[in-house]
């Protein structure tokens, strides 16, 4: 029999991946010019996108002359998700969601509903349970459906607590101004938002609940709004990384006084098509002012042709009932003061370990060293996560009252899903997005050996390239470039009226 592998053996085994081993690429070359390809069937067309400005080389990048690479997203870790394990198994199986989309979603809504009271011991000191999540998903792949079942019971009890609030406030406006003054508005109920900028959001906290959290499955709202504009944009996301951090609330505006708020907790789960999230995601600044780094990330596969029906009634289902009377158990417990759940013994010379593991990628020849403002939150990205779900299961067991602590065996499960998410982050800045360019190479490649001569220009590149979705200056302008760093193309040598010869601008050879 193996002996079981120690605590400190487990996280080492975090590096422990088989590089690639990659044909060369002369190879490839040859297998695409000797193939016969014909009746090949375009894609639809996707509007061009601007260039990205962000130089994703920096960031744990294949070579540009590897071949392509079939990318797979890393699998993720159902089982680490404890007492939620079986709604997602339920919403994978049953609603035929990606596992990735569905466990963003129900981790999400353990947030919000957690975070109102409690905080998590770290290695620097004690932190929210307020979780940002980001899932990147094609449209029609199930966004809504994920978040419906997730959000259900928060979204009815805002809706019944509007129509309270709603009476409420109709009667305090009735009021006379001497009454009001002995009478205090109404509290705002709500407590998601799908939409709202910076400035929305720490307005919603001076008279609405202290927790509370944006959900979106169309996250273009928030990430291409005003609140994203080139004026607005370094402002939101510093108030975004507060919110996160738990940082008191501290404004002063001319004619508007000063704002001072405490102890206010923000989380988010924003969904968003892939095309869409790319400038975003790409943008230099949400790296390097830390957004991104406090955001958990899954880009599930797009969804396969599915072969059966399959009627699905979550209501009807046992994992899922257990959820939402926990989740009902939350929405309506009462607490005076924010509980702090501490780290076993256990769990705590575990996260040193990974902590040592995470401070690796400040090593130039590091994996992660690209990564490195994700890696050095790890630690606290741990935490928060195993928090959440320690006070989730506790919570499901019907014991909101009883002291609880987050175990050794919390901390190894949401390890996997930090490595998760941290990969994920490792195939957008690196391999799978440079996997998707050298794909658009290839196939540009491939159509530019069936035309006459081998020849073709920029111009009928983006009116006749096949396969269609081909046909966008963008892809056009980096398969272009990719091919001609790997020497697979050259521009053509044109003669003149006059007799001399010069290089074209915009024709191009397949060599």
């Amino acid at each position: 029999m193996l002996d079981k592998p120690s605590l400190e053996e487990e996280v080492s085994h975090f590096y422990d991946e088989n590089a690639l081993a990659l044909p060369p690429i002369e190879k490839l070359i040859d297998e695409i010019k000797n193939k016969s390809t014909s009746g090949e069937k375009g894609e639809s067309g996707e509007n061009p996108h601007q260039s990205l400005k962000y130089d994703t080389r920096k960031i744990g990048r294949i070579e540009r002359n590897s071949p392509l690479e079939i990318y797979k997203p890393p699998p993720y870790p159902i089982d680490a998700l404890g007492t939620l394990a079986e709604v997602c198994l339920y919403m994978r199986d049953e609603m035929q969601l990606p596992a990735e989309t569905a466990g963003q979603a129900l981790l999400s809504v353990a947030s919000l509903l957690t975070q109102r009271f409690y905080d998590v011991e770290t290695l620097a000191g004690n932190k929210p349970l307020s979780l940002y999540l980001l899932t990147l998903t094609d449209s029609g792949d199930g966004k809504s459906t994920a978040d419906n079942v997730a959000l259900r019971k928060i979204s009815d009890a805002d809706q019944q607590s509007h129509e309270y609030y709603q009476n409420e406030m109709s009667i305090w406006c009735g009021l006379s101004k001497k009454e009001k003054e002995s009478e205090p508005q109404p509290i705002a109920p709500y407590r998601v938002m799908k939409s709202g900028t910076i400035q929305g959001i720490v307005r919603s906290f001076k008279d609405r609940l202290s927790s509370q959290g944006s959900f979106t499955a169309e996250a273009a709202s928030m990430l291409s709004g005003w609140g994203m504009s080139t004026e607005q944009k370094r402002n939101t996301l510093a108030g975004l990384n507060d919110l996160w951090d738990g940082s008191p609330i501290s404004i002063v505006r001319q004619g508007e006084g000063r704002t001072q708020l405490y102890d206010k907790r923000f989380c988010c789960h924003w969904l968003i098509q892939p095309s869409v999230a790319r400038e975003s995601l790409n943008d230099e600044l949400f790296s390097t002012i830390g957004t991104w780094p406090r955001f958990l990330i899954a880009w599930p596969e797009p969804l396969k042709p599915r072969k059966d029906y399959k009627k699905f009634a979550p209501e009807n289902n046992l994992a899922v009932q257990s959820f939402w009377k926990t989740c009902n158990t939350l929405l309506v417990y009462q607490s005076d003061k924010r509980q702090i759940i501490e780290l076993s013994d256990k769990a705590q010379t575990l996260l040193i370990n990974f902590w040592k593991a995470m401070e690796q990628s400040r090593d130039p020849k590091d994996k992660y060293h690209g990564l490195k403002p994700f890696c050095v939150r790890g630690a606290e990205q741990v935490c928060r996560i195993a928090g959440v779900l320690a006070a989730f299961r506790n919570y499901s067991k019907g014991k909101p009252d009883l002291a609880f602590e987050v175990l050794d065996a919390d901390i190894k499960n949401v390890i996997k899903l930090f490595k998760f998410s941290l990969d994920t982050w490792l195939g957008i800045f690196g391999k799978r997005e440079d996997i998707e360019h050298q794909a658009w190479a290839n196939e540009l490649y491939t159509w530019m050996l069936k035309q006459a001569d081998r020849q073709a220009n920029e111009t009928s590149m983006l009116k006749l390239v096949t396969p269609k979705h081909l046909r966008s200056k963008h892809k056009r302008d980096v398969a272009l470039s990719i091919l001609q760093e790997q020497r697979r193309i050259e521009r053509v040598i044109e003669a003149l009226p006059n007799g001399s010869m010069q290089v074209s601008r915009n024709v191009w050879r397949a060599i």
